[in-house]
């Protein structure tokens, strides 16, 4: 009978002793899912920071885009300018030929007509 109720006690405390292993790796799987997760919110932190840096360098290189588009466009209206005043001066030096071309034919009249 005392070997009976030995056996028999004994199996509980087997069962209580795998439960007991049990228990303590399922806190040992926490700590490692806790210690897991624990990183993932970090690269996910670190992730969230680096898309922040990305959107304001985008915000940044539009900015500086939009200025370079500007300066061209300034650049284009000036060049425009000095063509058109290029022409003007090429269109006044031709008159000034012909002024001169007339002056000159005047002047040889003038000094014919002295002359003669």
């Amino acid at each position: 009978m005392i070997t009976t109720l030995q056996a028999s006690s004994q199996q509980p405390v087997e069962l209580m002793q795998r439960s007991r292993d049990q228990a303590e790796s399922s806190v040992r799987h926490a700590g490692e899912a806790e210690q897991s997760l624990l990183g993932i919110n970090s690269q996910v932190a670190e992730i969230s920071e680096m898309s922040a840096r990305i959107a304001a360098a985008m915000e940044q290189q539009s900015a500086v885009s939009e200025e370079i588009n500007q300066r061209i466009v300034s650049i284009r209206g000036r060049s425009d300018q000095h063509l058109e005043i290029g022409r003007q001066s090429q269109h006044s030096a031709s008159n000034m030929a012909l002024l001169a071309d007339r002056m000159q034919q005047l002047v040889k009249q003038f000094w014919s007509v002295r002359r003669a």
